[in-house]
Protein backbone atom coordinates (compact mmCIF):
# COMPACT_ATOMS: atom_id res chain seq x y z
CA UNK A 1 0.00 0.00 0.00
CA UNK A 2 1.34 3.80 -1.07
CA UNK A 3 -0.81 6.18 0.59
CA UNK A 4 -3.51 4.34 1.57
CA UNK A 5 -4.32 3.08 -2.12
CA UNK A 6 -3.43 -0.55 -3.47
CA UNK A 7 -0.12 -0.98 -5.18
CA UNK A 8 -2.18 -2.49 -8.09
CA UNK A 9 -3.57 1.00 -8.79
CA UNK A 10 -1.27 3.33 -10.05
CA UNK A 11 -1.61 6.70 -9.33
CA UNK A 12 0.40 10.19 -10.72
CA UNK A 13 2.27 11.84 -8.09
CA UNK A 14 0.75 15.46 -8.77
CA UNK A 15 -2.97 14.30 -7.61
CA UNK A 16 -4.20 16.94 -4.95
CA UNK A 17 -5.49 16.37 -1.55
CA UNK A 18 -8.98 15.14 -1.27
CA UNK A 19 -11.02 16.97 1.34
CA UNK A 20 -11.42 20.87 2.46
CA UNK A 21 -11.06 21.32 5.94
CA UNK A 22 -14.64 23.11 5.87
CA UNK A 23 -16.57 20.70 4.49
CA UNK A 24 -18.24 22.90 2.27
CA UNK A 25 -17.48 20.33 -0.22
CA UNK A 26 -15.69 17.15 -0.78
CA UNK A 27 -13.05 17.15 -3.70
CA UNK A 28 -9.81 15.71 -5.21
CA UNK A 29 -10.21 12.03 -4.77
CA UNK A 30 -7.78 10.69 -6.55
CA UNK A 31 -8.09 9.14 -10.02
CA UNK A 32 -6.56 5.66 -10.57
CA UNK A 33 -6.03 3.12 -12.94
CA UNK A 34 -7.34 -0.32 -11.79
CA UNK A 35 -4.36 -2.44 -13.26
CA UNK A 36 -4.00 -5.97 -12.66
CA UNK A 37 -7.40 -6.75 -13.83
CA UNK A 38 -8.38 -8.47 -17.26
CA UNK A 39 -9.51 -5.41 -19.68
CA UNK A 40 -8.22 -7.04 -22.66
CA UNK A 41 -6.18 -4.37 -24.70
CA UNK A 42 -8.48 -1.48 -22.70
CA UNK A 43 -7.56 0.35 -19.41
CA UNK A 44 -10.37 0.95 -17.04
CA UNK A 45 -9.63 3.98 -14.55
CA UNK A 46 -11.62 4.35 -11.14
CA UNK A 47 -12.15 7.59 -9.55
CA UNK A 48 -11.70 6.62 -5.47
CA UNK A 49 -14.74 8.20 -4.27
CA UNK A 50 -14.46 6.00 -1.27
CA UNK A 51 -11.79 8.53 0.14
CA UNK A 52 -14.56 11.08 0.30
CA UNK A 53 -15.23 12.43 4.51
CA UNK A 54 -18.04 9.52 4.91
CA UNK A 55 -16.69 7.03 2.47
CA UNK A 56 -19.23 7.14 -0.46
CA UNK A 57 -19.81 9.36 -3.53
CA UNK A 58 -22.70 10.72 -1.25
CA UNK A 59 -20.03 13.05 0.12
CA UNK A 60 -20.25 15.13 -2.89
CA UNK A 61 -23.81 15.78 -2.43
CA UNK A 62 -24.68 16.18 0.80
CA UNK A 63 -23.16 19.50 1.08
CA UNK A 64 -24.71 20.81 -2.19
CA UNK A 65 -28.52 19.51 -1.10
CA UNK A 66 -27.92 21.12 2.31
CA UNK A 67 -26.61 24.62 1.08
CA UNK A 68 -29.16 25.16 -1.72
CA UNK A 69 -32.17 24.56 0.59
CA UNK A 70 -30.16 26.84 2.99
CA UNK A 71 -29.82 29.76 0.41
CA UNK A 72 -33.86 29.12 -0.52
CA UNK A 73 -35.23 29.43 2.34
CA UNK A 74 -36.30 25.95 2.66
CA UNK A 75 -34.04 24.95 5.42
CA UNK A 76 -34.17 26.74 8.62
CA UNK A 77 -32.76 26.60 11.90
CA UNK A 78 -34.18 23.81 14.23
CA UNK A 79 -35.66 22.02 11.43
CA UNK A 80 -35.46 18.35 10.61
CA UNK A 81 -34.36 16.83 7.57
CA UNK A 82 -36.07 13.19 6.78
CA UNK A 83 -34.43 12.04 3.22
CA UNK A 84 -35.25 8.67 1.86
CA UNK A 85 -31.59 6.37 1.48
CA UNK A 86 -29.80 3.36 0.97
CA UNK A 87 -27.70 4.64 3.85
CA UNK A 88 -24.77 6.66 2.33
CA UNK A 89 -26.64 9.85 1.70
CA UNK A 90 -27.85 10.21 5.13
CA UNK A 91 -24.44 9.33 6.75
CA UNK A 92 -23.40 11.67 4.82
CA UNK A 93 -26.07 14.06 5.64
CA UNK A 94 -25.91 13.54 9.42
CA UNK A 95 -21.76 13.85 9.83
CA UNK A 96 -22.19 17.87 7.88
CA UNK A 97 -25.58 18.53 9.83
CA UNK A 98 -24.18 17.91 13.23
CA UNK A 99 -22.04 20.54 12.92
CA UNK A 100 -25.05 22.83 11.70
CA UNK A 101 -27.36 21.72 14.45
CA UNK A 102 -30.18 19.86 12.05
CA UNK A 103 -31.69 16.79 13.24
CA UNK A 104 -31.47 14.33 10.04
CA UNK A 105 -34.36 11.47 9.96
CA UNK A 106 -33.04 8.82 7.67
CA UNK A 107 -35.94 6.20 5.64
CA UNK A 108 -33.64 3.46 4.99
CA UNK A 109 -34.16 -0.27 3.84
CA UNK A 110 -34.60 -2.93 6.43
CA UNK A 111 -32.11 -4.64 5.18
CA UNK A 112 -29.29 -2.11 5.32
CA UNK A 113 -26.03 -3.52 6.36
CA UNK A 114 -25.23 -3.19 10.29
CA UNK A 115 -21.77 -1.25 9.73
CA UNK A 116 -24.64 1.44 7.89
CA UNK A 117 -26.64 0.93 11.07
CA UNK A 118 -23.87 1.76 13.42
CA UNK A 119 -22.74 4.72 11.30
CA UNK A 120 -26.13 6.38 11.64
CA UNK A 121 -26.14 5.77 15.47
CA UNK A 122 -22.67 7.08 15.90
CA UNK A 123 -24.02 10.27 13.43
CA UNK A 124 -26.36 10.55 15.88
CA UNK A 125 -28.84 10.08 12.85
CA UNK A 126 -32.40 8.20 13.52
CA UNK A 127 -33.40 5.73 11.24
CA UNK A 128 -36.64 4.47 10.12
CA UNK A 129 -36.58 1.28 8.30
CA UNK A 130 -38.76 0.47 5.35
CA UNK A 131 -39.94 -3.09 4.39
CA UNK A 132 -40.40 -3.62 0.64
CA UNK A 133 -44.20 -3.37 -0.30
CA UNK A 134 -45.52 -5.92 -3.16
CA UNK A 135 -48.13 -3.99 -3.46
CA UNK A 136 -46.43 -1.17 -4.81
CA UNK A 137 -43.85 -2.52 -6.98
CA UNK A 138 -43.02 0.41 -8.78
CA UNK A 139 -42.54 3.65 -6.37
CA UNK A 140 -40.05 4.21 -3.53
CA UNK A 141 -42.38 4.01 -0.61
CA UNK A 142 -39.17 5.39 1.56
CA UNK A 143 -39.11 8.54 -0.64
CA UNK A 144 -43.39 8.97 -1.09
CA UNK A 145 -43.13 8.52 2.90
CA UNK A 146 -40.73 11.31 3.09
CA UNK A 147 -42.57 13.66 1.16
CA UNK A 148 -45.29 13.04 2.74
CA UNK A 149 -44.27 13.74 6.23
CA UNK A 150 -42.36 17.08 4.88
CA UNK A 151 -45.56 17.66 3.45
CA UNK A 152 -47.73 17.39 6.64
CA UNK A 153 -45.28 19.22 8.67
CA UNK A 154 -43.33 21.89 6.86
CA UNK A 155 -42.34 23.82 9.24
CA UNK A 156 -41.04 21.16 11.02
CA UNK A 157 -40.01 19.13 8.27
CA UNK A 158 -38.21 18.95 5.06
CA UNK A 159 -37.31 16.32 2.93
CA UNK A 160 -34.11 17.40 0.51
CA UNK A 161 -35.18 14.57 -2.48
CA UNK A 162 -31.57 13.53 -3.35
CA UNK A 163 -34.20 11.94 -6.75
CA UNK A 164 -35.17 15.60 -8.10
CA UNK A 165 -32.86 18.28 -6.39
CA UNK A 166 -30.96 19.86 -8.82
CA UNK A 167 -27.99 20.03 -6.52
CA UNK A 168 -27.45 16.15 -7.34
CA UNK A 169 -26.85 16.53 -10.54
CA UNK A 170 -25.14 20.21 -9.99
CA UNK A 171 -22.28 18.48 -7.43
CA UNK A 172 -21.37 16.27 -10.09
CA UNK A 173 -21.89 18.19 -12.77
CA UNK A 174 -19.62 21.41 -11.16
CA UNK A 175 -16.89 19.19 -9.08
CA UNK A 176 -17.01 15.81 -9.78
CA UNK A 177 -16.90 16.07 -13.62
CA UNK A 178 -14.34 18.68 -13.94
CA UNK A 179 -12.05 17.27 -11.57
CA UNK A 180 -12.35 14.35 -13.52
CA UNK A 181 -11.41 16.04 -16.70
CA UNK A 182 -8.68 17.78 -15.07
CA UNK A 183 -6.85 14.34 -13.49
CA UNK A 184 -7.06 12.78 -17.24
CA UNK A 185 -4.74 15.32 -18.53
CA UNK A 186 -2.66 12.59 -16.80
CA UNK A 187 -3.88 9.64 -18.27
CA UNK A 188 -3.92 10.94 -22.15
CA UNK A 189 -6.91 13.24 -21.74
CA UNK A 190 -9.65 11.09 -22.87
CA UNK A 191 -12.57 8.45 -22.16
CA UNK A 192 -14.14 6.30 -24.13
CA UNK A 193 -17.04 4.91 -22.10
CA UNK A 194 -18.46 5.97 -19.05
CA UNK A 195 -20.01 3.54 -16.46
CA UNK A 196 -22.26 4.53 -14.15
CA UNK A 197 -24.97 3.02 -12.18
CA UNK A 198 -28.49 4.95 -11.99
CA UNK A 199 -30.34 5.50 -8.59
CA UNK A 200 -31.32 8.92 -7.87
CA UNK A 201 -29.43 9.98 -11.38
CA UNK A 202 -27.25 12.34 -9.86
CA UNK A 203 -23.98 11.12 -10.71
CA UNK A 204 -24.55 9.70 -14.27
CA UNK A 205 -26.16 12.93 -15.70
CA UNK A 206 -24.04 15.62 -13.94
CA UNK A 207 -21.09 13.54 -14.56
CA UNK A 208 -22.01 12.89 -18.75
CA UNK A 209 -22.83 16.98 -18.80
CA UNK A 210 -19.66 17.91 -17.37
CA UNK A 211 -17.46 15.43 -19.57
CA UNK A 212 -19.30 16.45 -22.56
CA UNK A 213 -19.57 20.03 -22.17
CA UNK A 214 -17.61 22.26 -24.81
CA UNK A 215 -16.43 19.26 -26.80
CA UNK A 216 -14.33 18.17 -23.73
CA UNK A 217 -15.01 14.65 -24.71
CA UNK A 218 -18.45 14.70 -27.35
CA UNK A 219 -18.06 10.94 -28.00
CA UNK A 220 -17.67 9.88 -25.05
CA UNK A 221 -20.61 7.04 -24.66
CA UNK A 222 -22.34 6.40 -21.56
CA UNK A 223 -23.46 2.86 -20.21
CA UNK A 224 -26.19 3.03 -17.69
CA UNK A 225 -25.81 0.06 -15.41
CA UNK A 226 -28.55 -1.47 -13.60
CA UNK A 227 -29.03 -4.19 -10.63
CA UNK A 228 -30.99 -7.26 -11.28
CA UNK A 229 -34.56 -6.56 -10.03
CA UNK A 230 -34.37 -2.67 -11.18
CA UNK A 231 -36.75 -0.97 -13.05
CA UNK A 232 -34.55 1.65 -15.09
CA UNK A 233 -33.41 -0.48 -18.23
CA UNK A 234 -36.64 -1.59 -19.22
CA UNK A 235 -37.88 2.12 -18.83
CA UNK A 236 -34.82 2.56 -21.55
CA UNK A 237 -35.65 0.12 -23.96
CA UNK A 238 -39.14 1.83 -23.83
CA UNK A 239 -40.76 -1.40 -21.68
CA UNK A 240 -42.50 -1.24 -18.35
CA UNK A 241 -41.14 -3.49 -15.92
CA UNK A 242 -42.72 -6.77 -14.62
CA UNK A 243 -44.03 -6.28 -10.97
CA UNK A 244 -43.15 -9.48 -10.22
CA UNK A 245 -39.79 -8.68 -11.24
CA UNK A 246 -38.95 -6.11 -8.70
CA UNK A 247 -36.68 -6.22 -5.67
CA UNK A 248 -34.75 -3.73 -3.72
CA UNK A 249 -31.46 -3.32 -5.21
CA UNK A 250 -28.18 -2.68 -3.60
CA UNK A 251 -28.48 0.96 -3.16
CA UNK A 252 -28.28 1.12 -7.02
CA UNK A 253 -31.60 1.19 -9.91
CA UNK A 254 -34.73 2.33 -9.29
CA UNK A 255 -38.08 1.41 -9.49
CA UNK A 256 -39.35 4.82 -10.65
CA UNK A 257 -37.33 7.00 -13.42
CA UNK A 258 -36.02 10.14 -10.91
CA UNK A 259 -36.37 13.46 -12.34
CA UNK A 260 -33.01 13.65 -11.90
CA UNK A 261 -32.45 10.79 -14.52
CA UNK A 262 -32.46 11.88 -18.13
CA UNK A 263 -32.09 8.76 -19.90
CA UNK A 264 -31.71 10.47 -23.44
CA UNK A 265 -28.22 10.64 -22.37
CA UNK A 266 -27.83 6.99 -22.31
CA UNK A 267 -26.33 5.20 -24.73
CA UNK A 268 -26.29 1.65 -23.56
CA UNK A 269 -27.58 -0.15 -20.51
CA UNK A 270 -25.93 -3.25 -19.20
CA UNK A 271 -27.80 -5.30 -16.24
CA UNK A 272 -25.54 -7.57 -13.70
CA UNK A 273 -26.60 -9.67 -11.09
CA UNK A 274 -25.53 -8.88 -7.24
CA UNK A 275 -23.39 -11.98 -7.17
CA UNK A 276 -21.39 -10.70 -10.68
CA UNK A 277 -21.28 -7.29 -8.88
CA UNK A 278 -19.78 -8.85 -5.48
CA UNK A 279 -17.40 -11.09 -7.22
CA UNK A 280 -16.23 -8.56 -9.23
CA UNK A 281 -15.44 -6.66 -6.10
CA UNK A 282 -13.10 -9.87 -4.77
CA UNK A 283 -10.87 -9.16 -8.26
CA UNK A 284 -10.79 -5.66 -7.64
CA UNK A 285 -9.26 -5.76 -3.93
CA UNK A 286 -7.01 -9.16 -4.77
CA UNK A 287 -6.02 -7.49 -7.57
CA UNK A 288 -5.51 -3.61 -6.23
CA UNK A 289 -5.93 -3.98 -2.62
CA UNK A 290 -9.02 -1.16 -2.91
CA UNK A 291 -12.38 -2.65 -1.60
CA UNK A 292 -14.79 -0.84 -2.71
CA UNK A 293 -18.93 -1.68 -2.25
CA UNK A 294 -20.89 -3.30 -4.24
CA UNK A 295 -22.35 -0.54 -6.06
CA UNK A 296 -18.40 -0.38 -7.40
CA UNK A 297 -18.68 -4.18 -8.51
CA UNK A 298 -21.39 -3.40 -10.58
CA UNK A 299 -19.95 -0.90 -12.45
CA UNK A 300 -17.02 -2.43 -12.92
CA UNK A 301 -17.88 -5.90 -13.85
CA UNK A 302 -19.62 -4.00 -17.20
CA UNK A 303 -16.89 -2.00 -17.67
CA UNK A 304 -14.56 -4.97 -17.92
CA UNK A 305 -16.90 -7.18 -20.03
CA UNK A 306 -16.99 -4.18 -22.39
CA UNK A 307 -13.31 -3.70 -22.66
CA UNK A 308 -12.94 -7.47 -23.33
CA UNK A 309 -14.97 -6.92 -26.37
CA UNK A 310 -12.69 -4.20 -27.54
CA UNK A 311 -10.31 -4.70 -30.50
CA UNK A 312 -8.20 -1.34 -30.11
CA UNK A 313 -7.07 0.29 -26.99
CA UNK A 314 -9.85 2.34 -25.03
CA UNK A 315 -10.28 4.01 -21.63
CA UNK A 316 -13.68 3.33 -19.25
CA UNK A 317 -14.17 5.21 -16.27
CA UNK A 318 -15.93 4.02 -13.43
CA UNK A 319 -16.67 5.97 -9.67
CA UNK A 320 -15.48 3.48 -6.73
CA UNK A 321 -18.37 4.59 -5.27
CA UNK A 322 -17.95 3.41 -1.61
CA UNK A 323 -16.45 1.35 1.17
CA UNK A 324 -16.32 -2.04 0.98
CA UNK A 325 -15.89 -2.34 4.82
CA UNK A 326 -19.32 -1.41 5.19
CA UNK A 327 -20.80 -4.86 4.14
CA UNK A 328 -18.43 -7.33 5.33
CA UNK A 329 -21.60 -8.13 7.94
CA UNK A 330 -22.89 -9.54 4.14
CA UNK A 331 -22.07 -13.47 3.96
CA UNK A 332 -22.33 -13.09 0.27
CA UNK A 333 -20.16 -10.10 -0.05
CA UNK A 334 -17.73 -11.85 2.51
CA UNK A 335 -17.82 -15.19 0.81
CA UNK A 336 -16.78 -13.72 -2.51
CA UNK A 337 -13.90 -11.68 -1.08
CA UNK A 338 -12.20 -14.52 0.27
CA UNK A 339 -12.30 -16.37 -2.74
CA UNK A 340 -10.58 -13.65 -4.40
CA UNK A 341 -7.91 -14.11 -2.16
CA UNK A 342 -7.79 -17.71 -2.25
CA UNK A 343 -7.88 -18.02 -6.14
CA UNK A 344 -5.24 -14.96 -6.09
CA UNK A 345 -2.92 -15.76 -3.39
CA UNK A 346 -0.98 -12.46 -2.77
CA UNK A 347 2.14 -13.14 -4.00
CA UNK A 348 0.41 -12.78 -7.68
CA UNK A 349 -1.21 -9.94 -6.71
CA UNK A 350 2.19 -7.80 -6.30
CA UNK A 351 3.39 -9.38 -9.22
CA UNK A 352 6.28 -10.91 -7.18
Amino acid sequence: MEDGIGVGARIRPSARAFAQPDRSRSRWTPLVELSGLDAGVCRVLGKLELMNPTGSVKDRVAPELIADAEREGRLRPGMTIVEASSGNATIALGSICRGKGYKVIAYVPASMSEEKKRLHRALGVEMRFFEADPSRPFTNIRRDAAIELARREPERYITLDQFSAPANVNAHRKYTGVEIWEQLAEFGGTIDRLFVGAGTGGALCGLGQALRHKNRNPDMGITMVDPEGSALVSYFHGEQPRAEQMKAPDGLGERFVPKNLDLTMVDDAVVVSRQDAVDCCGELVAATGILGGPCTGYTLRAALDWCRRQTTPKTALILVCDRGENYLSDPSFADAIDRAHADRPHAAAIGA
